[in-house]
């Protein structure tokens, strides 16, 4: 089974006063949110539970993808428990998933970036694809056990790849992943 970690995209701060939590996706953070659904259709595993943050920016990265995956495309699971949360919250989203289920989670750093850490057990791979920070619209991909995911999570994921919308324009794709 299969744990996606999503970085919402570039959000606009062109509204001053607005609350954190209702800043909206400026234009590139909209194109590299399509990029990004684009890749999570063609390339990823498909999920079966969508854990997103409640912020508006996070749903909006979410939009394309649902609308890339179509009918493949379960009800997301939209919730302010992972928003300006730490990774313990994400981490009970996540058990509550399916047994057996990949699962995406489209949230904020800095936790985004340190879960995909502390669950990929600090793989050097990991480290080097985000030595420079975790961009926005960066996904990271971990395979853990197929099992219980309150179980599964209390091990170290295998780091399966890590893209963000920067990398999809360049000649290669990293991260891709191959099932079977």
């Amino acid at each position: 089974m299969f744990l996606m970690l999503l970085r919402h995209t570039k959000s606009s701060w062109s509204e001053p006063g607005m609350s954190d939590h209702d800043r909206t996706l400026n234009d590139r953070g909209r194109s590299n949110a399509v990029a990004m659904a684009n890749y999570i259709r063609d390339v990823c595993p498909l999920p079966q539970m969508i854990i997103c943050s409640s912020a508006v920016r996070t749903q909006e990265t979410l939009a394309p993808i649902l609308t890339a995956l179509g009918d493949d495309a379960p009800e997301p699971f939209v919730t302010r428990a992972i928003y300006e949360a730490p990774g313990a919250a994400y981490i009970n989203q996540i058990a509550s998933g399916p047994d057996g289920s990949n699962v995406l989670v489209v949230g904020h750093n800095p936790t985004t970036e340190s879960l995909a850490i502390n669950l990929s057990g600090g793989d050097p791979r990991l480290l080097g694809d985000i030595a420079t920070g975790y961009p926005t619209g960066g996904l990271t991909i971990l395979e853990f056990k197929d099992g219980p995911w309150a179980d599964a999570l209390t091990q170290a994921g295998t780091h399966v790849g890590f893209t963000a919308p920067h990398l999809l324009k360049k000649d290669t794709v990293p991260g891709r992943v191959h099932l079977g």
